[in-house]
């Protein structure tokens, strides 16, 4: 075994040298240098080429031999210059092309001047970065860049990795830390680490507009805007260009607007008192550098104040808000890590030699960018702190925080919501196949013809194959998205990551934590049971409890005063209230003021341990006596192992509490002896302390379900959500909330996984049924369909020990899961995606953040913090109201009218279609979605706007596919025909299109949840026959008409092909019936019902669709000669009036009818109600 470690540390070492990086962020780097301008590919071969073609037409001036033919001439070089454009471009648009085209590869770091960067999918893409190189110590130091982190070249290693920060130091380290003690130190340490900001560089226009011009999209759109004007379809393509432009331009200026929010989200530097030198001083807070010691201490004001840079207690302790890094809206105790005496309150547990890890030891650390509610500084720290704050050492600054991260986040969110990538590439190379099919027809007939224009004919060719990449396609899926932003916004909810939008859509499972997500925080006590020998009993007054119960109750506990009021664990505020005890810091004192415990020790609450225990002293004031306790409450099955007798009702009494929904806290005691030194007692051993304990009793706690959980499931349910609680509470517990909510609504059965597999069973709540235990397929799914199944995190680890196959059974099949850690709620979400199941998990505290990361849809409730107004703030008001109120300030009249303008003013401010920026304290670092509302409603919102977004990406998608190909049919039979749109007919339709595609996305989502669902892939049976049927009823309309107008033009009338425009009667009708086309595409495919609102509600859409309609008819019956004649359209004969109505409404009817069809018949698949794939495979097999 221990051969085969080595040789696995080998092979990694390997790879990262061969990677030349050792961090979890990048992939690989390559180092490179740039070639000299001249040996570039961009530049030397077309050098090359230009001169030959140049020597080419210029001797074909002067020999007729080699004199090509002119539309040759003029083709070739068309070509080249677009060749030399795309190289050039795609130096650009790919990093590789540009290393390969502009860098060499080198394998000596002293040779190199650029890095290429690769990083791992979903932390960004590709880049170049200049390598820096700076003198330390008379040696080169080598460093880059890349997305706000910095990487450093190790000479012994030959790799580069990430900047490393002060935070892998042994406590015993730390506990010697004096800050820096020279200028030159903190000079060092600034190099290295660079200031204490978070520099945003904001580009300047041009810059910005430079990069979106020269985008993939942007480009091909301008050589589509040019291959039109080479046409001469001189107002469409400067129409087009000018709408291009415009838009780009407000995205530029949103793009610098939001960087300039962005650098103004870092609040001012707060002075910090750092001790430098020996002494104390005041320093701004981005002039703080790692190793920095520091005094951390609210203002004189009394104003909570930020953290100014990740840091580790030494000595005092504090409370801090860390919702904005968290979601948790509870505050956070923070204890020092103790100094070497170790005669502290909290001082920390951890031994001297163990090191420091942000993660596990996050108790002891203030994180950057969270709020400072109290400080108490330790007078007996071996510095003492000039302010009354607590002593604390920096660990990181500016970008390594756990601030900068919620930074980089939002900065770096910038993907796109599109469709799958690869079924758009699928879908537009159909549609490629198509327009090269056309383009093939055209080159073959146009080449038969000797007196047809090469050059036009080429031109034609070139136009159909770029017609089937529809360019309005980034612009319209910006417009969805966008619209999708603002909607979540308006209902407080913010998304960091927009390109999981429609991810929402497609969600089939929603689980939830339950305490503070679908409970209130709030806990109730209800009282006490099991503390005397009528245990069946519960007691729920104070007074006729043992005087150890409330003793336990008041001082085990981490509550602390923040402005007069006691803040922590709700269930602890829930206790302290009940006893009437008044806690003041370690001092807590009875109600009747007879009895003063002070707090000697703490040993803290832990999840993996669930429990926590406390050393006190109880001074009688009646008798003067002096008593020593360990007090202990926890979970009561952990509780259990630590009493020296276990009473043979403990089981039954506090199962039965937990089956009514109760959360139960085991509570026990044991009395020290009293000749123990207060420095004795606080240096007893957290084991030693919490063993051989007197049992008292059971405490009972409700957490009320909160007002909306119960309609939100509801809801999820009856639309085939499948529903999952993940909670650290008991089975018992969890299993009686979630059938308030109808997570449950079989009999629950629950597992017990004790001794080898064959002995494991599922028991009811109350036990009277009992199934085995089997990793059969068949049984478990009958054992699933019979009852909602519920797993403890002890099962799960012993699955996890039995294998993978065993988890991937049992989890899809599980409706709760109790008792849980943060590694298994992650844990079971992955899973469940491996199951091809889209997961949405909701929660709103630490303990849920790796399972909220790691779904298709995390959603962290922030319950917002309510802002106390001051009287003389100014109530923020609109533009409409700032002009009414300037109005009646200069003694103008305001009337009515100016009433009605200054609503639309302020109306129109706030409907304004801007994404918005999110903030931090919006956001938060626990789920990629963030809601500031106490509920999980949410949720529901989430769902809706995806699925309203999904719904919008695939009509876009259809409607663009179906516009595609009946512009390659126009381009292709129609323009060898002789057939070709006017300027003014083109313009029209350009408009209409933009218009209705804008339109297009303001479709609402509807309130109903229902339980069919959108169809999230552009590649199915829906989609494929209903795109096909309206093409064929499009084409067999269109080709009707033109045959009818052919058969009544007079042959004199004809267009030659290739020749300059003249209005026809074949031009009219096919102009007219392509404008029919477009109006029903759009109008037929909006989906609308069961989840957007429908066609006749999204009023502007309706509306350009009324018009649309209206403007065919009058065109189509010559209702306004100067109207017709400016579009450039003769008149109809009656017979052909009569038809163009009549058939363009009949067509109109066909595409609905088989739009209608096409969804009926083949609807989306409903997901199974739990087990996903497993479900479905299973049933396929017994099929």
């Amino acid at each position: 075994m221990i051969k085969n470690k080595s040789s696995g540390s080998l092979s990694s070492l390997e790879e990262r040298k061969k990677n030349l990086v050792d961090a979890k962020e990048l992939q690989h780097v390559r180092l490179m240098v740039e070639k000299p301008v001249f040996s570039r590919l961009d530049v030397l071969p077309f050098a090359f080429i230009y001169a030959v073609w140049i020597n080419l037409h210029i001797f074909g001036l002067f020999d007729a031999n080699l004199r090509p033919p002119f539309w040759i001439s003029q083709l070739s070089g068309l070509v080249l210059v677009c060749m030399h454009a795309l190289v050039y471009l795609f130096t650009i648009w790919s990093v590789d092309v540009r290393c390969i085209v502009r860098y060499n590869n080198v394998s000596s770091i002293d040779d190199a001047t650029q890095v290429k960067v690769v990083p791992h999918k979903f932390v960004g893409s590709k880049e170049v970065v200049p390598l820096e190189c700076k003198k330390v110590d008379n040696k080169a130091q080598y460093s880059f860049s890349f997305r706000k982190l910095r990487f450093l070249w190790s000479d012994e290693s030959c790799v580069f990795s990430k900047l490393k920060y002060p935070t892998k130091k042994t406590f015993a380290e730390y506990r010697k830390s004096s800050g820096h003690s020279s200028d030159m130190s903190v000079t060092l340490a600034k190099e290295k680490w660079g200031p204490n900001k978070f520099e945003v560089p904001i580009p300047s226009f041009k810059e910005l507009m430079q990069e979106q011009l020269l985008a993939p999209f942007f480009c091909f759109q301008v050589f589509c805007v040019a291959l039109w004007a080479i046409d001469e379809y001189w107002y469409y393509s400067l129409m087009t260009l000018f709408m291009l432009v415009t838009f780009e331009s407000t995205v530029v200026h949103q793009r610098q607007r939001n960087l300039s929010q962005v650098r103004a989200l870092q609040q001012p530097p707060s002075p910090v008192m750092v001790y430098r030198g020996g002494k104390w001083s005041e320093i701004p807070g981005d002039q703080l550098v790692p190793g920095d010691v520091v005094s951390v201490a609210r203002p004189k004001d009394g104003e909570s104040s930020v953290i100014q840079a990740d840091m580790l207690l030494l000595g005092g302790t504090c409370i801090v808000d860390e919702a904005v890094l968290t979601g948790e809206s509870t505050p956070q105790w923070k204890n020092p890590i103790g100094e070497a005496k170790g005669d502290e309150i909290d001082a920390s547990e951890v031994s001297a030699k163990e090191i420091l890890s942000m993660k596990r030891h996050k108790i002891h650390v203030v994180f950057g960018g969270t709020k400072l509610m109290q400080a108490t500084e330790d007078k007996d720290a071996h510095i003492k702190t000039p302010n009354g704050g607590c002593l604390a050492v920096v660990l990181r600054t500016g970008f390594g925080t756990a601030q900068g991260r919620l930074m980089r986040t939002i900065l770096y969110s910038t993907e796109r919501v599109s469709a799958n990538n690869m079924e758009t590439f699928i879908f537009i190379l159909f549609l490629l196949m198509w327009a090269i099919a056309a383009s093939v027809y055209v080159l073959k007939h146009g080449l038969a013809d000797p007196d047809r224009d090469r050059f036009k004919l080429v031109l034609n060719c070139i136009m159909i194959l770029t017609s089937v990449v529809p360019p309005e396609l980034p612009m319209e899926l910006t417009i969805a998205v966008n619209a999708s932003l603002v909607a979540l916004a308006r209902k407080k909810v913010f998304c960091t990551e927009p390109f999981r939008i429609p991810s929402a859509g497609k969600i089939t499972t929603c689980c939830f934590d339950k305490t503070g997500t679908l409970t209130s925080d709030h806990m109730v006590m209800e009282g006490v049971s099991g503390s005397s020998e009528s245990h069946q009993e519960m007691k729920s007054t104070i007074e006729s409890l043992p005087a150890i119960v409330p003793l336990i109750l008041s001082c085990c506990q981490s509550l602390v005063k923040v402005d007069d009021d006691v803040v922590g664990d709700p269930v602890e505020v829930a206790a302290l209230k009940t006893t009437k005890w008044k806690s003041n810091g370690d001092v807590v004192t009875s109600g009747n003021g007879r009895q003063v415990a002070h707090v000697l020790h703490r040993f803290h609450f832990s999840s993996s341990l669930k429990r926590m225990s406390t050393v006190v002293k109880v001074e009688e004031k009646d008798t003067r006596k002096t008593n020593y306790f360990v007090l202990m409450k926890g979970a009561p099955e952990t509780i259990q192992q630590h009493l020296e007798s276990v009473p043979e009702y403990y089981d039954r009494c506090y199962k039965r509490y937990a089956s009514e929904g109760a959360r139960v806290l085991a509570l026990a005691y044991k009395p020290m002896p009293s000749d123990l030194t207060t420095s004795s007692l606080r240096h007893v051993p957290r084991d030693e302390a919490e063993s051989n304990l007197i049992f008292a009793g059971f405490a009972i706690f409700r957490s009320p379900l909160k007002s909306q959980s119960e309609p939100a499931l509801r809801m999820l349910k009856a639309s085939q959500h499948q529903l999952i609680m993940i909670t650290g509470d008991t089975p018992l517990t969890a299993c009686h909330t979630a059938a308030q909510v109808h997570i449950v609504s079989r009999q629950a059965m629950i597992l017990h996984a004790h001794g080898p597999v064959a002995q494991w069973v599922w028991k009811s709540p109350d036990e009277s049924l009992e199934e085995k235990f089997t990793a059969d397929i068949s049984s478990a799914m009958m054992l699933a369909e019979n009852y909602d199944l519920c797993i403890s995190g002890d099962g799960l680890l012993k699955m996890v020990n039995e294998g993978e196959d065993m988890l991937s059974l049992y989890i899809p099949l599980t409706q709760v899961f109790a008792r849980v850690t943060p590694d298994q709620k992650e844990l079971i979400v992955k899973v469940l995606r491996d199951q091809d199941l889209s997961v949405l998990m909701c929660g709103d505290g630490t303990n849920d953040v790796g399972a909220l990361k790691g779904s298709d849809v995390g959603v962290a409730l922030l319950t917002p913090a309510e802002k106390k107004r001051k009287p003389n703030d100014p109530k923020p008001v609109g533009k409409g109201t700032m002009m009414l109120e300037d109005m009646r300030r200069r003694g103008v009249p305001v009337t009515p009218f100016h009433q009605r303008m200054a609503k639309m003013m302020d109306d129109m401010a706030a409907d304004a279609h801007e994404p918005p920026l999110v903030q931090p304290g919006d956001a938060s670092m626990a789920a990629p979605f963030t809601a500031k509302e106490a509920s999980v409603m949410p949720c529901l919102d989430i769902i809706r706007q995806g699925r309203c977004t999904l719904v919008t990406t695939m009509q876009m998608f259809k409607i663009l596919g179906l516009l595609s190909l009946s512009t390659a049919y126009s381009l292709s039979v129609l323009y060898l025909d002789g057939i070709k749109l006017g300027d003014m007919q083109a313009t029209l339709a350009g408009v209409l299109t933009a218009g209705m595609f804008f339109f297009i996305s303001n479709g609402k989502p509807l309130e109903n949840i229902c339980r069919d669902r959108p169809h999230p892939k552009i590649f199915s049976l829906y989609m494929f026959t209903s795109l096909m049927g309206q093409f064929f009823i499009h084409m067999t309309f269109l080709m009707h008409m033109q045959t009818t107008a052919h058969a009544i033009m007079s042959p004199e009338d004809r267009q030659e092909p290739g020749g300059d425009f003249k209005p026809n009667l074949v031009n009219t009708v096919c102009f007219l019936t392509n404008f029919a086309i477009q109006t029903m595409t759009f109008a037929v495919n909006y989906v609308g019902k069961p989840w957007t609102t429908s066609l006749s509600d999204n009023t502007m859409f309706a509306l350009s669709v009324r018009w649309s309609v209206a403007m065919y008819v009058i065109l189509s019956l010559d209702v306004f000669d100067g109207l017709n004649g400016w579009f450039s359209l003769v008149p109809l004969p009656r017979e052909l009036k009569i038809k163009a109505i009549v058939l363009g409404a009949g067509a109109a009817l066909a595409c609905r009818f088989i739009e209608n069809a096409t969804r009926n018949a083949f609807p989306c698949p409903i997901p199974p109600e739990k087990g996903g794939k497993i479900h479905s495979n299973y049933r396929k097999s017994k099929a």
